[in-house]
């Protein structure tokens, strides 16, 4: 898989931007060219991931704090609330 990740958005933008009337058809093919290309990865099953993960992580530290391992239950909450807030930047498409 390559890494060229690039916006479809700023892509069209600039397509937009530099087209002619006298172009436009070819301009169109292109365009719905652009909109059908797959996504590097899918959004949804990414942040569902991390979902998971940050449930499971903090499940496990509920059950520790429960018995009193309070250090490795505190460890898991940082780790659920890391996955948290991968899902927040995921989410964003990483611009706040």
């Amino acid at each position: 898989m390559s890494n060229d990740l690039i916006s479809r958005n700023a892509l069209l933008k600039k397509m937009t931007d530099r087209t002619f009337s006298s172009y436009l058809h070819e301009y169109r093919h292109y365009q719905n060219t652009v909109k059908d290309m797959p996504t590097a990865y899918d959004v949804d099953k990414v942040v569902e991931r991390l979902e998971e993960n940050a449930e499971y992580f903090q499940s496990e530290a509920d059950g520790l704090a429960q018995v009193g391992n309070w250090g490795t239950a505190a460890d898991l909450e940082g780790r659920a609330k890391a996955y948290r807030d991968a899902v927040e930047i995921v989410k964003s498409g990483g611009i706040e």
